[in-house]
């Protein structure tokens, strides 16, 4: 794991699209997230693509989509992403279904 400077939180929404369901990301998610200090949540939608929002550091969060794109079973097509108000009162990061 590299070192991250310490930088104010951010929080993020994202939509996955692809090979995304049944290849292990929202454990992939959580394992990495975990690792990383960051909160929020992962879950799987009923039109095959998954949603989740990750709040912490924009460098680790950007090293946890890039550790995500880069799992092998795993075939992200499309992210959609937009900034999100951060939640104070958030701790762990969630696999909600």
């Amino acid at each position: 794991m590299p070192d991250f400077k310490e930088t104010p939180p951010k929080r993020r929404h994202y939509l996955f699209t692809g090979e995304v369901q049944g290849v292990g990301f929202r454990y992939q998610a959580k394992l990495l997230a975990d690792r990383l200090f960051l909160s929020g949540w992962v879950k799987n939608l009923t039109n095959g693509q998954v949603e989740m929002e990750v709040q912490g550091a924009p460098e680790k969060i950007d090293f946890l989509i890039n550790g995500l794109q880069n799992t092998g079973r795993i075939k992200i097509s499309r992210i959609q992403t937009k900034q999100q108000d951060v939640d104070w009162d958030e701790a762990g990061f969630k696999i909600l279904n």
